[in-house]
């Protein structure tokens, strides 16, 4: 378990997560930071989004597919609720009014609980190593990044899949019960800084799709633009300019910045991040 002790007596120790869309850069941007900090010195430690398990074990197609069963069934019972009720009012058969799309799909919310339980070994090891590291070594900085985190996990997908009704009571309960327990696990994780890649809707998209293209691996996957734009507003729900995440100070990135080219455009990424977390180059 991580202290906040620890983290209070560690100066030289800086974590901060990357969040944004899907395709929205977070993994260049972060693989960009991590060479320009190397590079003056810091050990850094990469904590990887285990996006290649979810892909082996065919669970991230599975969940876009899931989604759009929803809102297929979401569509069917509006439909014939109103084709039910054209007769002046009438209230829909019995079998209609006991259909409730929310209990009838556990998909998204174990994928959710794979998400962070799949993240938490790699989370868990990286951080030990840092946090030793850090005290053996005060004089130098190290840096702990992120792509994404257990705290998105929560904010971003659970919620947000709750929301739009594509959780059941069931899996919303164990998500719940599973979440806190490994609150306990983490113990005091928080970002010292919460980066939000700001990429449009569209631009991540055409990313996605180019992706999919040149990775035979994720071919059968396929991404709602209804959910790319919906986990786009809830970002913007969560990490507005100059707030907070969770506790951790907000800054956005603009996502369309040459940072996967340009290592001046880096150095001031890296500047603006260490700055919201008290820490100068």
């Amino acid at each position: 378990m991580i202290s906040a002790a620890d983290r209070a007596a560690l100066k030289n120790l800086v974590y901060f997560s990357i969040d944004s869309v899907v395709a929205g850069g977070k993994t260049t941007l972060k693989a960009q930071l991590a060479a320009f900090f190397r590079s003056i010195g810091a050990n850094v430690y990469e904590i990887e989004e285990p996006v290649d398990a979810w892909v082996v074990h065919k669970l991230l197609g599975g969940f876009y597919v899931s989604l759009d069963e929803i809102a297929v069934e979401k569509s069917t019972y509006i439909s014939d609720s109103m084709s039910e009720s054209e007769d002046g009012g009438s209230p829909p058969p019995p079998a209609l009014q006991r259909k409730d799309f929310r209990t009838k799909n556990h998909g998204p919310a174990m994928f959710q609980m794979v998400t962070y339980i799949t993240r938490l070994p790699q989370f868990i090891r990286q951080f030990a190593t840092a946090l030793d590291s850090a005290r053996k070594n005060p004089a130098i900085l190290h840096v702990v990044m992120s792509d994404r985190s257990y705290l998105t996990d929560m904010r971003m997908f659970f919620e947000m899949n709750l929301e739009a009704g594509n959780m059941s009571e069931f899996g919303e309960r164990t998500y719940r019960l599973h979440y806190s327990t490994m609150l306990e696990i983490v113990g005091h994780a928080i970002p010292d800084v919460a980066v939000y890649l700001v990429t449009p809707t569209e631009e991540a998209l055409v990313r996605w799709a180019r992706r999919r293209a040149h990775d035979k691996s994720r071919v059968d996957e396929s991404l709602p633009p209804a959910y790319e734009q919906a986990l786009q507003d809830q970002h913007e729900k969560y990490f507005q300019e100059g707030g907070m995440f969770e506790g951790a100070p907000v800054v956005r990135i603009d996502g369309m910045l040459p940072f996967n080219t340009d290592m001046i455009v880096v150095a001031k990424i890296a500047k603006e991040i260490l700055a919201g977390a008290g820490v100068k180059l």
